[in-house]
């Protein structure tokens, strides 16, 4: 119900942030993916809002990703946690994203332009 009034835009971009993590988990189930995969490293996450709008992801595996709403940062030293951070970033903002390094941003500028003529 993205149309009910009473979602604040923080509420209504935190509710998205939830839909793409829980799509990461649903798509991996779909493809039928072993129990090391993707879906199963997600399933089970949580997840808090502060009242700026930011989303906090804790991952069964105890590693967590922050979403700022214009970076996305990740556990350092955790493999799981940056490949489940950089799927979810291509989620949010497609192929054109930055990582530099526990933090994913879109990239800007002349990089998006070359990366978009390929």
């Amino acid at each position: 119900m993205l149309e009910d009034t009473a979602l604040t835009g923080n509420n209504k971009k935190a509710l998205l942030a939830v839909l793409r993590m829980e799509q990461l988990a649903e798509e991996g189930h779909a493809h039928g993916q072993g129990s090391e995969s993707l879906a199963a490293q997600v399933s089970g996450f949580k997840y808090s809002v502060d009242r700026r709008g930011v989303v906090l992801f804790t991952l069964p595996g105890g590693g967590m990703i922050r979403d700022t709403g214009k970076e996305v940062f990740f556990s350092a030293n955790d493999a799981v946690a940056a490949e489940i951070a950089l799927h979810y970033g291509q989620k949010k903002w497609g192929k054109a994203i930055q990582l530099e390094g526990n933090r994913l941003c879109r990239m800007e500028g002349k990089e998006q332009k070359r990366g978009m003529e390929r």
